[in-house]
């Protein structure tokens, strides 16, 4: 045979030799890989029948089955925290703790296994350890609205409030509709003594969701403690619209009432919740000690009315008409008289005063203090209007404004032993305080 030919056979079968190689390579590569993916087709199939079971809420038969998808495949991460959420819910929580770190071993970029196992670490008071898991989460998802709020619950919870509040209104700019971010907002900016912004939360979260009662209770609360009784006042009435036996807003209405002046309607709530609840004592001790004051201040009304009504001796219809009605216990009719004689020159000082006089017997000691500015800057020498002034003031609190009407009385009357007595008092009062 010439070498020619013998070497150009020989290479032909070498090729074929090749070719074989490869071809039994090939079959073998192919065998494995076709197994391995009979095993994750068989893991995958536990997995989602263990997944239906735990929905169904048959915990345990879940748990068998995805133990048999961790036996099959062993790499199988979201099996790992399937089984993990099963073992929560059974109260293993040292299992779940395990399978969670284990899962995300394998699968570090689930923002979801993050999230859940900082949950799981919350609920079981390992507040710094979840803290961390919800900020992973939000390395991996910034946009993952329910980590940062649950970010920034823990950090409140550590009393880091400022850090809190940063995170509640980051959610707020790209969520501005999640109303208990903004409730957890205004929360914060309550501790911080942010009061206005708090309040202006609150409203915002009413306006879009007016049933709320706790945060309605919440803002008339700091409305109340701000001293805006008239706002506090309006946010308690409509707690009791909504539900007339809410006794706790009832009595903090009547109490801002109290606060505010307006006796009558004061008394008029404390007398329904006597009514509802007749072993409502702080109610009842509370009736008595206004109707006692009232009493005093109607008769100081009507014993002043009198001397400045005597002295009036302006022929104004409106002021006459207007005391017949104050002698009748007309009262209302009285104070749109006496406030139409303010436009007579010869008695507008007195017709402030005996509006003011009116006010007093309704019930409203902040329209009788407004009549009575009035009456004082008209005529800055009328006594009566400086004393009354003066009583108003202390019933309200106000012992400072009180100590000068008195003082005030005083240098106009000196005589006025009523007045003297009066300064006595708030005298002894300052001191005690």
């Amino acid at each position: 045979m010439e070498p020619g030919r013998y070497f150009q056979r020989a290479n032909h079968l070498i090729q074929r030799i090749i070719s074989l190689q490869h071809i039994i390579a090939y079959n073998t590569m192919s065998t494995s890989q076709l197994k391995h993916q009979d095993r994750l087709d068989e893991a995958r199939v536990f997995y989602e029948q263990g997944i239906r079971l735990f929905h169904d809420g048959k915990v345990d038969d879940a748990i068998t089955e995805l133990k048999n998808a961790l036996r099959v495949d062993r790499g199988m991460a979201k099996a790992k925290f399937a089984l993990a959420e099963c073992m929560d819910r059974k109260n293993r929580h040292d299992e779940s703790y395990r399978l969670y770190q284990e899962g995300l071993r394998i699968d570090g970029h689930n923002a979801t296994a993050h999230f859940e196992f900082g949950n799981l670490l919350f609920r079981n008071g390992k507040v710094d350890d979840a803290i961390r898991q919800f900020m992973i989460t939000l390395i991996i998802n910034p946009h993952y609205v329910s980590s940062r709020y649950m970010l920034a619950y823990g950090l409140e919870k550590k009393g880091l409030v400022a850090d809190a509040l940063q995170e509640y209104r980051y959610i707020l700019k790209t969520s501005p509709g999640l109303v208990e971010a903004r409730i957890s907002t205004a929360k914060c900016m309550e501790a911080l003594g942010r009061n206005s912004e708090a309040i202006a939360e609150y409203r915002t979260v009413l306006e879009s969701d007016p049933g709320r009662a706790a945060v309605r209770r919440r803002m008339a609360g700091l409305l109340e403690r701000e001293g805006m009784l008239g706002d506090a006042i309006e946010e308690y009435r409509h707690l009791v619209g909504q539900d007339p036996e809410m006794t706790d807003a009832r009595f903090r209405m009547a109490e801002c009432l109290d606060r505010k002046g307006l006796i009558t309607d004061a008394i008029e709530e404390y007398n329904f919740l006597i009514g509802t609840s007749p072993e409502n004592r702080s109610a009842e001790a509370r009736i008595s000690v206004l109707r006692e004051c009232k009493a005093r201040l109607d008769a100081a009304a009507s014993r002043h009315f009198d001397r400045v009504a005597g002295r009036c001796q302006a022929e104004d219809s409106h002021f006459i008409a207007g005391a017949a009605h104050f002698t009748q216990g007309r009262f209302d009719e009285a104070a749109i008289e006496f406030s139409k004689a303010r436009e007579s020159d010869r008695c507008a000082a007195e017709a402030c005063f005996a509006a003011g006089m009116s006010h007093v017997r309704k019930g409203v000691i902040e329209d009788a203090i407004t009549a009575l500015r009035e009456a004082v800057w008209r005529q800055n020498k009328l006594a009566e209007a400086h004393l009354m002034l003066g009583i108003l003031y202390e019933r309200q609190g106000l012992l400072y404004e009180a100590f000068q009407e008195y003082g005030e009385t005083i240098q106009i009357d000196p005589e006025m032993r009523e007045a003297i007595d009066y300064l006595k008092s708030v005298v002894d009062d300052e001191k005690q305080v």
